[in-house]
Parts: structure tokens; C-alpha cells; sequence
């Protein structure tokens, strides 16, 4: 699979060029990509799953895979705050007695990203509140990141570790507020029972 250079005026044209061996022809898949600010060309392309044998695809075909790509595509803009991005995926197929090629143009409008508005830490049981949510990632203002809160959740289980306790299970859920986009991010802490001294044993080498 190679690419072509990116064009300027943020306007690409990724040519996945594949060897037919139907009629010793060659196809190729024009992609065009627009409206992306985010997520570089080559960054979106890669989430495009390539199809197999689809010289022979007709119609359904293209729309189940545009459908799965644009999946892809969306769930990446959300896991980064892009809650509300608008996409499509479109495929028109051209053809000359040499070569077949299936234009697909994907349209992105990324829209406003989601930020943090609200942090909360719940205890499941009666372990004491030992994280301090100014130290952790997911403060409010801060652009919404799902990996953030996957580095929190490790974050949390660690300190209870580190406090002695077996085990922290740490879950998350947020809450979207799409008039103010912001992202209500709530983490809900079960600490396990914590390690205690059963003995103390004192040895004196000197009588060795």
C-alpha cells in the first residue's frame, strides 16, 4: 500500500493503489478527505479498514463498508472530546478500459471539543477518600482526553495500593452537557480490605 504526498490547503488524495489479478488490471481507491483540523490525513487513513476483493463489491457492499468506517472514524473523534462531530462517507466508482477506481470522498466537520466541567470520586464502602482530585488528570477546564481517564483510574488504584489496601477497583462514567460542552466525569472507587501486621518477629543474629 503507498501514499501519495500530502497536498497543501489541507486537501489530500491518498491513492491506495492494489494489483488485480482479475484481467491483469489494476484498481485503485481515490480517497479525499476534507474538513479534518484535529486528526492529520494519514492519522484518519489509518483507522480505514482496506477492503478485500472489492472490485467484485456492488453497492451494499460499499455502503456496509463506508458504515464501519465512518464507526471507526467517530469513535476516535469521541475518545478525543469531539462529541458532536459530523461525518459521511461517500463512494462513486469510475471506470476506463485500463483501470477501475472507486472515489470515496470522507467530510469531517470536528465541531467544538468537550472539555472536563466537573470531577467527582465516589467510595464504594467505608475505605476513607485518599486521592486528591487537584492531582489528578481529568481537572475541569482540561480538554476531554478518554485517555486521561484511563491514566487516572491507575492513578487511584495505585495510591490504595500504596496505603496498604489488596486491591482499589476503579470504574468511570461521564455525563455529556452538550449546551455547555463539557464532560461531568465521575469515578467510583471500591477499595478491597487493607494489609494489616498479623506479627512482629525480632531476630538477634548475634546468636548465630
Amino acid at each position: 500500500m503507498k501514499f501519495s504526498h500530502v497536498i497543501p490547503f489541507y486537501k489530500v488524495i491518498l491513492i491506495l493503489v492494489m494489483a488485480s489479478c482479475l484481467q491483469n488490471t489494476w484498481a485503485k481507491i481515490d480517497i479525499n478527505i476534507k474538513g479534518n483540523d484535529f486528526f492529520s490525513n494519514r492519522k484518519i487513513s489509518n483507522q480505514i479498514e482496506e477492503p478485500e476483493d472489492y472490485k467484485t463489491w456492488g453497492t451494499n457492499a460499499w455502503e456496509r463498508w463506508s458504515i464501519g468506517n465512518e464507526s471507526a472514524i467517530r469513535d476516535m473523534y469521541h475518545d478525543a472530546g469531539f462529541f458532536e462531530v459530523d461525518l459521511s462517507i461517500n463512494v462513486e466508482r469510475g471506470e476506463n478500459k485500463d483501470t477501475s477506481t472507486w472515489f470515496t470522498k470522507i467530510q469531517i466537520v470536528e465541531n467544538k471539543r468537550f472539555v472536563f466541567g466537573s470531577l467527582k470520586l465516589l467510595i464504594n464502602g467505608t475505605a476513607p477518600m485518599l486521592p486528591d482530585t487537584s492531582e489528578l488528570r481529568c481537572r475541569p477546564g482540561v480538554a476531554y482526553e478518554r485517555n486521561l481517564i484511563l491514566k487516572d483510574r491507575l492513578e487511584i488504584s495505585q495510591i490504595y495500593g500504596d496505603a496498604g489496601y489488596v486491591h482499589a477497583e476503579v470504574s468511570d462514567s461521564i455525563n455529556i452537557d452538550s449546551q455547555n460542552k463539557k464532560v461531568e466525569m465521575i469515578f467510583t472507587i471500591r477499595p478491597y480490605y487493607p494489609l494489616v501486621y498479623d506479627s512482629l518477629v525480632i531476630t538477634n543474629r548475634r546468636d548465630e
